[in-house]
């Protein structure tokens, strides 16, 4: 049973309407806890420029990836709405950690380097993300793909703007998908009361590549990713 609605039935009935409910509640448990964790594990968390996150909007929150656990529940629990994480399929493959990560709004992505077998399938998780894009819902993305515990960005992946594009098509362009760049810096990874920062970048409007992707997609993407860097 997942956490959320199923996707083969999107409709409104009873059962639908309780998974979605039983999600909302335990993400909501789950935050609760996470903030409390982290304010406890960190000595100090200095958050600057929280207010350029808009809300009620179709978002994308792309950020570096240093901490392959912290990341994600760091961004999920500075941000006032509920946010859709993409993260690695292979971490689905046991049933019990696949129900807790869709309580926690976890999205599968496959990569090649994992099984090139199951590549075919993120074209499934692509229209799923638009889907939350349409609803004007928060997805994270940390498009390096990678977390190596290093204070360097690595190769910036397509991925994202692929995401935000890909959404703006689907909807004649008029979608209105804004990209915010998120950097996090931890002085010492991983260790206990060392202190954390968190800096939001300048959001970015997707339609301002509109006319470009309608000419040339692969340039689209391209320019997208460079200013996302």
């Amino acid at each position: 049973m997942a956490c959320y609605f199923s996707w083969e039935k999107i409709g409104y009935d009873k059962r639908t309407r309780r998974h979605r409910g039983t999600g909302v509640m335990l993400y909501a448990i789950l935050k609760f806890i996470a903030t409390i964790a982290l304010k406890v594990f960190y000595k100090r968390i200095r958050v600057k420029n929280a207010q350029r996150v808009p809300r009620n909007i179709p978002l994308i929150i792309v950020s570096n990836h240093p901490s392959t656990l912290m990341d994600a529940l760091i961004i999920g629990t500075n941000i006032r709405q509920p946010i859709y994480f993409i993260a690695k399929g292979s971490l689905f493959n046991n049933r019990l950690i696949h129900f807790l990560l869709n309580c926690f709004h976890m999205i599968p992505i496959y990569r090649r380097q994992d099984d090139p077998a199951l590549m075919e399938r993120n074209e499934e998780i692509f229209q799923r993300c638009y889907h939350f894009l349409e609803k004007k819902k928060a997805l994270l993305i940390f498009p390096e793909g990678i977390s190596k515990g290093e204070r360097r960005l690595h190769r910036i992946k397509t991925g994202a703007a692929r995401i935000a594009l890909g959404a703006e098509r689907s909807n004649n362009y008029r979608l209105g998908v804004v990209v915010v760049p998120v950097g996090l810096y931890y002085t010492k990874l991983g260790i206990f009361r060392s202190d954390l920062f968190i800096n939001f970048g300048s959001p970015i409007a997707v339609s301002d590549f509109s006319e470009l992707h309608r000419e040339n997609d692969r340039k689209a993407v391209s320019e997208l990713t460079n200013l996302i860097r």
